[in-house]
């Protein structure tokens, strides 16, 4: 929650160039993710599946630790696997000044 804050800021930062963030809470009372996307204001789509670090996408994405990130290109490319906050914007930046390649069939 604590990166909150930074989130929202690239979310405004790069909304406009196509950027969309989907949040995956761990919790496993869904309720309390509900209540803290409220409190925070946060805007971006948010699941739960109340199964913690056992669910289906903890397990697709192997995260073992909280908060993970990941950033995929436009192309599905992944472009950064877990991380660290601090270089989000970096990522992003280097993402966006990219020409999109034309879509794989």
């Amino acid at each position: 929650m604590g990166e909150f804050p930074l989130l929202k800021s690239l979310q405004q930062q790069f909304s406009d160039k196509g950027f969309a963030m989907i949040g995956v809470s761990v919790d496993t009372v869904c309720d309390r993710a509900r209540e803290a996307v409220q409190r925070h204001g946060l805007s971006w789509p948010q699941v739960c599946d109340g199964k913690a670090m056992k669910g289906e996408i903890a397990h697709l994405y192997n995260v073992d630790v909280t908060p993970s990130y990941y950033v995929v290109d436009r192309n599905g490319l992944i472009l950064g696997k877990k991380v660290q906050a601090e270089e989000l914007r970096g990522l992003l930046e280097k993402a966006f000044a990219a020409p999109a390649q034309p879509s794989r069939p």
